[in-house]
């Protein structure tokens, strides 16, 4: 469905220009950069051995932003991951939903198994 992509498929003078037919809205180079976002800012990531987030692991970056949260409905519910950068600390924070578990792993080596439950961790930056 991505196959036949225009780049100049849209603008403001002209609109779509009569090009409809080939323009899937749907290519994944804007899903790619969620997915950055989602994996490695935000570090939530699948396991493979446990569908549907049962168990999966949350490694976020804290680099190159000063806060960063988002979450995603999973299966198993809301998965949350956010942190901030105040005065040369990190404070993270997560949210693990019912029934499922994690492993945190803190760019400061820390790693923790976490069960259902809201969690906060100051880690020095």
């Amino acid at each position: 469905t991505t196959i036949w992509e225009r780049w100049n498929s849209y603008t403001k003078e002209k609109g779509f220009g009569g090009h409809n037919s080939m323009n899937s809205f749907n290519h994944y180079s804007l899903g790619s950069v969620l997915s950055w976002f989602y994996e490695t800012l935000l570090g939530i990531q699948r396991d493979a051995s446990s569908p549907g987030y049962r168990h999966f692991t949350l490694r976020p970056c804290f680099e190159g932003f000063g806060r960063v949260s988002g979450g995603f409905d999973s299966p198993m519910g809301r998965i949350e991951s956010a942190w901030e950068l105040k005065d040369g600390r990190v404070e993270y924070r997560c949210v693990i939903p019912a029934n499922a578990t994690a492993d945190l792993i803190l760019p400061d080596g820390r790693r923790e198994c976490l069960g259902s439950g809201s969690y906060r961790f100051i880690v020095t930056a």
